[in-house]
């Protein structure tokens, strides 16, 4: 169901929601501009012919969606359970505190988390050797607090909504899943994944750590060559992870989630 806001049509509302909306405009949209503006110089199609550029890329795509699977699955279980607690056990307490374990990866620094994995994982492997697999699961334990935020609200609604009819038609488990809980969750586990895959696409921290010459993504390229002073070609990688986040956005929502999923 849709909740308008009452004071939606008031003057003072409309201009203060205006201010609001212009202000935000005016803080992320020009560095955005920017970018593109920096990122169309004649260097462009030379910087484009790098092999390192779309070997980076290639693996921050296949990390972003590594770490966007996980981060739902893992986010979808903790929910499941919550709400399992919540309705079935009627133990609100220990639901709101099930769920809200997923939250306290916000207290902890990528890069901490990261550091503390590498110590773990030292005396028994090589590190370098599980990289990719440490920066999938590090990315998506960064993002599971989004995905609980974004998953929460509707999967509370679908159980107080179709929690007793399931029941009396006998329609649990997998056929539950299948029939009444995907189809009325696919929007808001496309908006889960895309965030998730986009937070990844762009996070520096766990590949500062785990990073080598055989593994590079995007952005830990993109501060290798600001930190050599390669302007152009930071300037066409910054043009590229953008257009690659919007894009993996795009598709994943509109993919995943319907062709009306912005409805």
């Amino acid at each position: 169901r849709t909740c308008l806001r009452p004071d939606r049509l008031q003057p003072g509302t409309l201009w203060v929601d205006s201010l609001v909306l212009l202000l935000g405009t005016g803080i992320f949209l020009p560095p955005l501009l920017a970018i593109l503006v920096a990122g169309l110089n004649p260097a462009l199609f030379t910087a484009l012919t790098s092999t390192a550029l779309w070997q980076a890329a290639g693996h921050s795509l296949l990390i972003a969606i590594g770490a966007g699977l996980f981060a739902t699955l893992l986010g979808c279980a903790l929910l499941l359970t919550s709400r399992h607690l919540k309705v079935r056990k009627r133990r609100r307490r220990a639901a709101a505190l099930w769920e809200a374990s997923g939250a306290m990866i916000l207290m902890i620094p990528a890069v901490v988390l990261s550091t503390g994995l590498f110590i773990l994982f030292m005396p028994f492997t090589d590190v370098f050797a599980l990289a990719p697999w440490l920066v999938v699961l590090v990315n998506a334990l960064m993002a599971l607090p989004y995905v609980l935020r974004t998953l929460s609200a509707p999967m509370q609604l679908v159980v107080r909504q179709y929690d007793r009819l399931t029941d009396s038609l006998g329609v649990s488990g997998f056929n539950r899943l299948r029939l009444v809980e995907l189809p009325l969750l696919r929007r808001p586990l496309a908006l889960a994944m895309a965030l998730s895959m986009i937070l990844s696409l762009g996070d520096l921290g766990a590949i500062a750590m785990f990073g080598s010459q055989s593994l590079t993504t995007l952005p830990w390229l993109l501060y290798q060559q600001l930190g050599s002073y390669r302007l152009t070609e930071a300037a066409a990688t910054a043009l590229l992870l953008l257009l690659l986040c919007l894009s993996l956005f795009w598709l994943v929502e509109r993919g995943l989630g319907g062709k009306n999923a912005a409805h």
